[in-house]
């Protein structure tokens, strides 16, 4: 990992443990690189795996990646967030500045390790032929009326290493994941008005004490130890 992050936003969620189900969403932004990180933000809750986290496959500089495809564990790491999905109609969506998929019926995101689709978003319709035999078909799945796709184990993805990571809505509050990171309605509305693809945003997901090593070293901001 650089000492400095090549981003202007960066989205931090913090668990106790690794073995938490539970976190805290933070939201940080900067004008230029070297400048000190700013929020007006409230910390957010969110829900995690059911099985708490593992190290990731991100833009953090690790040979390892714990994460197992059906593990029930959030990626810990550093990741680029590439696009936001959802079921509003494009002409709804003027006010985000990041990519937007709108779900249909055919599209499907693909977590069968052998599949050449794996950790993909695919469209049925358009594959002459499909060689998955298991999928998340999107448009069917309710919390996933607003997401933001997690770049962990992409765009290069390594079979069985973690499919299908995204911010999504949460089934209720405390409801734990099945590897994604989930929050309110409310608070999915506040991360999608504030990711802009132009700040090149990044979401730094970590158990406590990883972060607070980093902290310093990694020039990330200080985040006062009564809100942890």
């Amino acid at each position: 990992m650089k000492e400095d992050l090549d981003s202007f936003q960066l989205i931090i969620v913090i668990a106790k443990t690794w073995d938490s189900s539970l976190g805290k969403m933070y939201l940080y932004e900067r004008t230029h690189k070297n400048e000190a990180w700013q929020t007006s933000y409230k910390p957010m809750a969110v829900t995690l795996g059911k099985r708490g986290l593992a190290w990731g496959r991100g833009l953090h500089l690790s040979s390892i990646c714990e994460k197992q495809e059906g593990d029930l564990k959030s990626p810990a790491g550093i990741f680029s967030l590439s696009t936001v999905f959802g079921f509003a109609p494009v002409e709804k969506i003027a006010f985000l500045e990041m990519p937007y998929l709108q779900l249909k019926e055919s599209l499907e995101a693909v977590d069968d390790p052998e599949s050449i689709y794996y950790n993909q978003i695919v469209d049925r319709s358009i594959v002459s032929s499909p060689d998955w035999k298991s999928c998340e078909k999107m448009q069917e799945i309710p919390v996933y009326e607003w997401g933001i796709v997690i770049d962990h184990n992409f765009p290069k993805p390594i079979p069985a290493l973690g499919s299908a990571i995204f911010f999504h809505l949460w089934r209720e509050a405390g409801h734990p994941t099945a590897g994604c990171t989930a929050m309110s309605y409310e608070n999915m509305q506040t991360l999608l008005t504030f990711v802009s693809d132009k700040k090149k945003p990044m979401l730094l997901q970590l158990p406590k004490d990883v972060y607070l090593d980093w902290q310093k070293k990694y020039q990330l901001p200080v985040i006062g130890k009564e809100l942890l």
